[in-house]
């Protein structure tokens, strides 16, 4: 028999930690001398004791451990699950990371922000109605890029196609729950009363001459992180802001910008003031 200072030494562990693992039951002293308290330990232990050891040492947890101690044959299983699970922890850890580098990139670009009178423009929607908690300026699923493409479609069918760069907004639903999103294609006149496009809700109108103050995020390697608030309506906002403006979220309109092949190539928040 060995005695715990000797049995610690031999299997790599400390006496305190033996102490706990005979707390938790998963390794009890062959023999506590029933006068002095003193531990005894079996070499027989020193297999078990050995295990234990090497999966503290990879910080499988203690519950896991007792399993183990319980069913020697599990041991190598139970490792890998418990590494299975800190390597996706790892991996969730480095995309966190990633996310919160890109989030501090984009908050380190300068966005200008100005003031410009923009003339009445008729347009032509579809509504998407959403979750609150997923409405997000700029929504780019498939949904919203099928419409998008159904309403063009459906406009040039009328002899009335877009005119420029489309826009979305987000305003609040007939449900406090609910958000709706709405795509909109600039158009050079406005749609007649009839018009519709099937499996949509669509709206048509005009927006009248405005004041807007417009922020300006350039597609020019740095991204915005698709689940943060856009670094350009922190600029639009903190502008706002400093005029004075309390801002109304279904005001704000998030145009897309393409250069003459089509492709992205800045966005547009655009903040109506007034109306002339």
């Amino acid at each position: 028999m060995l005695n715990i200072g000797e049995f610690a030494q031999w299997a790599g562990l400390t006496v305190k930690a033996l102490h706990l693992y005979d707390e938790r039951g998963i390794l009890a002293p062959a023999e506590v001398d029933p006068h002095s308290g003193y531990r005894r330990y079996a070499a027989s232990q020193l297999r078990d004791a050995m295990m234990i050891k090497a999966l503290r040492d990879a910080d499988v947890p203690l519950a896991e451990v007792a399993s183990a101690v319980a069913a020697p044959d599990r041991a190598v299983e139970l490792l890998e699950q418990h590494r299975e699970r800190v390597v996706a922890a790892r991996e969730a850890e480095d995309r966190a990371a990633d996310r919160s580098r890109q989030v501090l990139a984009g908050m380190d670009v300068v966005v200008p922000v100005e003031f410009r009178t923009a003339a009445p423009q008729p347009y032509a929607g579809v509504l998407i109605e959403l979750a609150a908690d997923d409405a997000t300026e700029g929504d780019d699923d498939d949904a919203a890029n099928q419409a998008f493409a159904a309403l063009w479609q459906r406009l040039a069918e009328t002899g009335n196609p877009p005119t420029g760069s489309f826009w979305t907004t987000i305003r609040s639903a007939r449900e406090p729950e609910r958000a709706e999103l709405v795509l909109c294609w600039p158009v050079a006149r406005q749609p007649d009363a009839d018009f519709a496009l099937d499996g949509h809700r669509v709206e048509t109108g005009i927006l009248p001459e405005r004041d807007e103050l417009v922020a300006t995020w350039q597609h020019n390697g740095t991204e915005a992180t698709e689940d943060a608030l856009h670094p350009a309506a922190v600029a639009l906002f903190e502008e706002a802001e400093r005029r004075g403006v309390d801002l109304e979220v279904g005001l704000l309109r998030q145009i897309g910008l393409t250069d003459q092949a089509g492709t992205p190539t800045a966005i547009e928040l655009a903040y109506g003031l007034t109306a002339h």
